[in-house]
């Protein structure tokens, strides 16, 4: 009877450690799917005429900027430790595809560029986006200075012009430092 004994407490011994490995198994698999979620993102960059942080039909889009996912959360742009970012077409429209869902989609807006970001405020953070969604947008405006000046509509004239002739970038920013010492 004791060899019995023995055999029946190896075989339930042998039984629950076979459950806890199927449980760590079940835990580390769902873990590991969880972490390689991918998505796909698209969006656009515009000019927020109005400053509602809302992309209207009638506001312009701007080409040429760059959205980039900041993968260690810093809120710095850098060129040379950012691995997934891509620039705005002539429609002001970015897209990723298969993208991890992870880190801070943000648009990398230059000091001298003269336009402050109106939305999002801090990014879109990726782990509380579907998949597939179009319309993480990305709003510019004038600076209130700016925006408060008497002829402010020139200024828009000028960017409007810019971006439909697809001027150099820095053509539109001596346009503005201009604008800004003539006012």
């Amino acid at each position: 009877m004791h060899s019995s004994k023995r055999a029946l407490f190896s075989l339930r011994r042998t039984a629950f450690l076979g459950m806890v490995l199927l449980i760590l198994a079940i835990f580390f698999t769902q873990f590991a799917v969880a972490a390689e979620k991918n998505i796909s993102i698209s969006g656009i960059k515009f000019l927020d005429a109005n400053s509602n942080g809302k992309y209207d039909s009638s506001e312009q889009p701007l080409q040429g900027y760059t959205i980039y996912v900041d993968e260690n959360r810093d809120s710095q742009w850098d060129q040379n430790k950012e691995k997934i970012f891509n620039k705005t077409d002539k429609d002001g429209r970015y897209e990723f595809n298969k993208i991890p869902a992870s880190g801070i989609l943000r648009e990398h807006v230059s000091s001298g560029d003269q336009l402050q970001q109106s939305s999002p405020v801090n990014g879109y953070d990726l782990a509380n986006v579907e998949n597939g969604t179009q319309d993480l947008n990305f709003g510019n405006s004038i600076p209130k200075a700016a925006d408060s000046a008497p002829n402010k509509s020139l200024l828009y004239l000028i960017i409007s012009f810019h971006l439909l002739h697809n001027l150099d970038d820095n053509l539109l920013l001596i346009y503005h430092k201009l604008y800004m010492v003539i006012i």
